[in-house]
C-alpha cells in the first residue's frame, strides 16, 4: 500500500476515535442528573442547631415533630430536589476546612439535607452558599470529596424553619355546599339561607336580627325587619369559601378575653366554624382566631377580618 494512502487511512482512523471520544464524553458545563431510585418518604433539614423534619402521612408531607400539615407546593419541591440533583461542573476535590468555609460547605455554614425511606439513608446532601453565576449552587454529597456545581437556588429550597414549611390553609370549601351562614357576636345574631328556586339568600326565619345591640353603624330598633340584596349576599358568601391564615399562633397561645364573633358556614351535614377575637386598637389590632377545621389557633389578616366581620347592613338592599 503507497505511503500516501496509509496516511489517509490513518488520519480518517485518528479522526472516528475523536469523534467517539466526543459523543461518549459530555462536555464542560453541561448537566449531569444524579437521580435516586426510589423517592424519599422521610427528609431531614439541620442547619447548625436547627433541624427539620418532613415527613409522609397517609399520602400527605406534614412537618416537625407534631406533624403539622406541610404546604404541597414547598415541600414538594424539597422533595423533588434531593431526589434529583443537577449538577454542572465539579470545582474542587478537597477536605480542608478552609476551602470548605469559601464555599459555604463547612459545618457553621452549610445546610445538610438527608433523604430517607423505610429509616433507611438515601442519600445526605450538603448545601454550600450560592454561586455568583444565577441559579446555581456549591454542594457536597456526604462521604465524597467532591465539591460540585449544582443548578438551582438550593440554598433557599433547603433553608426554611417549620413556620415556613407549614401549609397556611385553614379550609377551603365549594360555594354550592353553602347552604346558610351564621353570624354570632357582640352585635347580635343572624343567619343568611338560601330560599326559593332558583335559590336566593334571604335572612332566615322571621326575616329579622336577633340583636342585644343595633346593627353596626346603624340605629336600627332591635329585632326590627331587614330586606337583603341577593346579589351583595351571594358575592359576600363567595368571598368566604377560603380561608388562609396570616400565621400560626403557638400552640399554647392564650386568646383575648374578650366575647368573639363566630361565622358558621353550614354544609348540610357538617359546619365549618371560625371565631374571631380582636386585640389591640386602630393599626395595631389583630384578629386572633379558631376554627372547627383545624385545631390550631391562627392570625387572620386585617383583610380577610374584614370580609368575615362585615356588617350585615352592608347586606342590605
Amino acid at each position: 500500500m503507497k505511503p500516501r494512502k496509509i496516511a489517509l487511512l490513518s488520519a480518517i482512523a485518528v479522526l472516528i476515535v475523536l469523534l467517539v471520544v466526543q459523543i461518549l464524553t459530555p462536555p464542560r458545563g453541561s448537566v449531569r442528573e444524579m437521580k435516586l431510585s426510589e423517592a424519599p418518604d422521610t427528609i431531614v433539614i439541620a442547619h447548625g442547631a436547627d433541624s427539620v423534619r418532613l415527613a409522609l402521612k397517609d399520602g400527605s408531607w406534614v412537618v416537625g415533630d407534631a406533624q403539622y400539615p406541610a404546604d404541597a407546593s414547598t415541600a414538594q419541591r424539597i422533595a423533588a430536589s434531593i431526589e434529583a440533583i443537577k449538577v454542572l461542573d465539579a470545582v474542587a476535590k478537597t477536605s480542608d476546612d478552609a476551602v470548605l468555609a469559601r464555599y459555604g460547605l463547612d459545618g457553621a455554614n452549610a445546610i445538610t439535607v438527608k433523604a430517607l425511606k423505610g429509616g433507611k439513608e438515601l442519600r445526605t446532601l450538603v448545601v454550600g452558599k450560592d454561586a455568583p453565576t444565577a441559579s446555581q449552587t456549591y454542594i457536597r454529597l456526604q462521604g465524597g470529596r467532591e465539591i460540585y456545581l449544582a443548578s438551582g437556588t438550593l440554598r433557599t429550597t433547603f433553608g426554611v424553619n417549620v413556620d415556613e414549611l407549614r401549609s397556611k390553609v385553614v379550609y377551603s370549601v365549594k360555594y354550592d355546599d353553602i347552604s346558610k351562614i351564621t353570624v354570632s357576636g357582640p352585635a347580635g345574631t343572624w343567619t343568611l339561607e338560601k330560599v326559593g328556586s332558583p335559590a336566593a339568600w334571604a335572612l332566615a326565619s322571621d326575616g329579622k336580627q336577633r340583636s342585644a345591640e343595633a346593627i353596626s353603624h346603624t340605629a336600627t330598633a332591635k329585632s326590627s325587619a331587614i330586606s337583603i340584596d341577593p346579589d351583595k349576599a351571594a358575592a359576600w358568601v363567595k368571598s368566604l369559601i377560603e380561608l388562609t391564615a396570616d400565621s400560626w399562633l403557638a400552640d399554647d397561645a392564650s386568646l383575648p378575653n374578650v366575647a368573639p364573633t363566630t361565622v358558621t358556614l353550614g354544609l348540610g351535614d357538617h359546619e365549618v366554624s371560625v371565631s374571631i377575637y380582636p386585640s389591640g386598637s386602630g393599626h395595631n389590632v389583630k384578629y386572633l382566631c379558631t376554627s372547627s377545621a383545624t385545631p390550631y389557633k391562627f392570625v387572620m389578616g386585617s383583610y380577610e377580618a374584614g370580609v368575615f366581620l362585615k356588617p350585615l347592613a352592608d347586606l342590605k338592599k
